[in-house]
Order: C-alpha cells, then structure tokens, then sequence
C-alpha cells in the first residue's frame, strides 16, 4: 500500500492497515499516519458508530514501543475537555485500552484530567446558552471509562460505588447538577450490574455515605420530574390537531429531534394513530401556504417516507425551484421519497443541466428503471467522499443507494456500487449494512471476510467472524484472528 492508500483506509476504519502492518515488514512507514489518526477524531459519526479507539489501539499494537503514540495523545487529552466534537471520546477510549492493560502512563492521565475537570466543574455555575456543557458531558464519559477499567465484575462495581460517592459531592459542592444529574453513567451501570441490585445498594450505603445520599436522592428527584415532564409532554403532543400545529408553526414554533415544539416524526406518529384526517390537513396547509417560511416548515414536517403520499406532486416541484433556500431544501427532501414517473423525469432534467445532483441520485433510487444503472454508478462514483460535506453530501445518497439495493424484486439493481460503498465510505454503521447485503447477495469472499475481522466496527468483526467460521467448518469462529 502507499502513505496515501494506508490513511484513506485507516480514515474509513478498513481491516486492511492492521493486515499490512502485520505483513508489509516496514512498519515505519506508516508510523506518522497512524500518529495523526491517534491525534485527530477518525468517526464520521461517533454518535452512531462509537469511537474509532479500540481500532487505533490494534493499529499501535504492532509497534513494539507502544508508549510514543501514548505520550502523543496525552495533551491532546488535556485539552479536549471542553470540546463537543467527539475528539474528547476517542482520546479517553484510546488511553482506557492501555491503561486497563496496566501502562502506568495512560492510567495516569486518566486520573489526573479526572482530578483537573472534576475541580473545574466544581466551581462551575452556569451552563452555556444553548444548556449544553461539553466539560459536564466528557466528565461523565471519563468516569465511565474509569469504572469500566478493572478486569473484573467486581472490581467495577467498587468503582462504581467510590465514583458515586465523589459525584454526590460534586453535587454538594455545585447545585447546578442537582437538575443535570449522570443519567447515562448511572444507566450504563443499571444496565451492567442489574437496576434493583445497584438501586438496593445505593439506598443502603446512603445510610452511612454522605455522598451517596446525595447522588441517590439527586437522582430519583430528576426522574420523577422527569418522567411527569415526559407523561405531561406525550399527552400533549399526541392530542394536538393539525390547526393547533399550524398555529404553533404561525408563532415560531420549532419542529426538530430534541429540544423542538413539535417532533420531527409527529406525522407519522398520527397517522399510526389513527388521525389521517389531520395529517391530510396539514398537507392541504401546505399547498395553500403563501407565506414561505411556514410553508418550508409545513414541508418539513411532512418531507418523510410515510407522508409524502399526501403531499401535490406539482407543488413540490415547483417549491424545488423556490429561491427560498429552506423550502426548496424541503422540497427536494420530499421528492427523495416520493415514487412517480414525474418524479424520474424531473430528475432528468436536472441531471441534465447538472443541478442538484445529490438529489438526482436520492430521485433516481427511489424511482429506478434497469436503464438508470450506468447514471447512478457514474453518479456515485463522482461525489467526494470527506468528512466535510459543504456543497454536496455523499452520505444521503449512499443510502438511498443501499435503500435500492435492499429492495426486493428490483430488476437489474446496480450492485456493483456495494463493493464501491464498502471501500470508500467513512461511516463505519453504513459499512456494516452494505456488508450484510452483500452478504445477502453472497457477494461476500474469504479476501474481504478476512479483511473484515480487523474493521473499526465491533459488528463487523463479529459479522466476518461467524461468516469466516460457517466457511471453515468451525461452529465457534475460533483462531480466525
């Protein structure tokens, strides 16, 4: 492999870097490159796809003076704590693997950025505008490595019990998380040990721990508020009629995944229910709408895979075209759904001119006929593939791709463009569905299976694993790696 080919592999999270590191005979070529992915956050989406931690970790095994790529990343570490992007993750997973394997240093820096940001949280008295606070939320991801660390049960569970005693102090010391709390700390934790088993303790231990009390009173006061919010929250939501939504829209109302007035996924959730009647109105709000920024919302709400049936095939074509950036965005998301022959040919035309070509692709997947095959292919094959998606995005149409494929009964899909997804997508959950359709379609040989045991993601391992044991005969998938 060349410098150039080991990153873009390593940057997708391929199997084959740990491959060529294992056979190539001149590591040292590639040291600087793995260097840089130490330093650098790999996922292109952590939040789906976890960290790329556990990959770079294999990676720097093969190197015999591990410690340089440690004492790399380590003030990496340090200053990440206030950073939302995810890089805070990586580097603490990274050291976690070492320091849970017993290297003095890694284990060091754990505990020591612990000790730093547990003090900056303690004076801490204000959250950010948007109440979001990155040092809170990398905090609690450190301590869950840092219980996480020993190599038994029972030794994490101590841990677990000794961090939650300094955690109800943190809360003595600072109100502020008396309504924030350590909801995913304690839920993975719950979900490791047993809700009623860890429930039943820490109510025994706030008997005597101070802290303990603390956290655990902390925590069922949250809940409860939080669960009423919850009840309150979906009684409301699950009453509301189509003119009350509108309304709300009129005001500034937000539609959106969290923190919004109005979920994303309300529509669909109503015609589930039984309210088709008010979604129909809201499509007929839509078509009607002169003002453009409620209409784009009115769109936005019902730019979905269950709803676009009930949306004026003309309207949204023509709101494609609107010089309302929002609505025209909506509108092509809308068409992305949507199955007609106007549908297919519209995408021609625009493929014509050269416009909106990551549209035309998520168009043409969704309406394809056996003649699109070489277009969606050159299509594919023409996007860029970064991390920074600016003026079109790979990722979408990927996915409607994927979509095609996964549908039964297409005659004559392209499925040659799995192969090509698989080897240059950045997304590593994506990579895991493309796998198991190829998988489907008994695309799947020993050479990438074998490749595939050394993947980023732990789901492709486990995949290449038991594909590569059903081939040799061996029911366990044992020594394969």
């Amino acid at each position: 492999m060349t410098k150039k080919e080991f990153k873009r592999a390593m940057q997708c999270g391929l199997g084959r870097c740990i491959q060529e590191l294992k056979t190539c005979g001149n590591i040292e070529k590639y040291r600087d490159i793995i260097l840089w992915g130490c330093t650098h956050n790999l996922a292109y989406d952590a939040q789906c796809e976890g960290t790329r931690s556990y990959y770079l970790y294999k990676l720097v095994k093969c190197y015999p003076d591990t410690d340089f790529f440690v004492d790399a990343v380590i003030p990496y570490f340090y200053k990440s704590i206030a950073r939302s992007d995810w890089s805070f993750d990586q580097f603490c997973d990274f050291l976690g693997w070492f320091a849970g394997e017993g290297n003095p240093t890694a284990l060091h820096a754990l505990q020591e950025n612990y000790r730093r940001m547990y003090d900056v949280l303690k004076v801490r008295k204000r959250r950010l505008s948007d109440g979001i606070l990155p040092v809170r939320d990398n905090f609690e991801k450190l301590c869950i490595d840092i219980v996480n660390m020993p190599d038994y049960k029972e030794d994490c569970e101590a841990a677990y019990f000794r961090m939650v005693e300094e955690l109800g102090c943190l809360i003595l010391d600072n109100p502020l998380f008396e309504t924030w709390g350590f909801d995913w700390f304690q839920a993975c934790w719950e979900n490791e040990f047993g809700k009623a088993k860890i429930r039943k303790q820490l109510e025994k231990r706030a008997e005597n721990a101070k802290g303990t009390k603390v956290y655990f009173a902390s925590m069922l006061k949250k809940e409860d508020n939080r669960d009423r919010y919850a009840v309150k929250r979906r009684e409301k939501i699950e009453n509301m009629t189509a003119r009350e939504i509108y309304r709300l829209l009129q005001n500034g109302g937000k539609i959106g995944w969290v923190r919004s007035d109005i979920p994303i996924m309300l529509a669909p959730i109503m015609r589930r229910n039984g309210k088709e009647k008010e979604v129909k109105k809201l499509a007929a709000y839509y078509q009607r709408e002169t003002d453009l920024v409620l209409k784009s919302q009115l769109l936005r709400f019902l730019a979905n895979r269950y709803c676009t049936d009930l949306l004026d095939m003309a309207a949204v074509i023509a709101d494609s075209k609107s010089e309302n950036a929002a609505l025209q965005e909506n509108a092509f998301r809308a068409l992305g759904f949507m199955t007609d022959i106007r549908v297919h040919n519209y995408a021609l035309e625009l493929l014509q001119k050269n416009e909106h070509l990551e549209d035309v692709i998520s168009m043409l997947a969704n309406n394809y006929v056996k003649e699109d095959c070489d277009i969606l292919v050159a299509l594919i094959k023409a996007l860029p593939v970064t991390y920074q998606e600016k003026d079109i995005c790979w990722h979408g149409p990927f996915m409607a791709v994927l979509d095609l494929l996964e549908t039964r009964g297409v005659k004559h899909p392209p499925r040659e463009l799995l192969y090509y997804m698989y080897e240059h997508t950045l997304c590593s959950s994506c990579r895991e569905s493309i796998l198991r359709e190829m998988s489907r379609r008994k695309m799947l040989t020993r050479e990438i299976l074998q490749e595939c045991l050394y993947d980023s993601n732990d789901e492709i391992r486990e995949l290449a694993k038991k594909r590569l044991a059903k081939m040799e005969g061996n029911r366990n998938g044992e020594n394969l790696v």
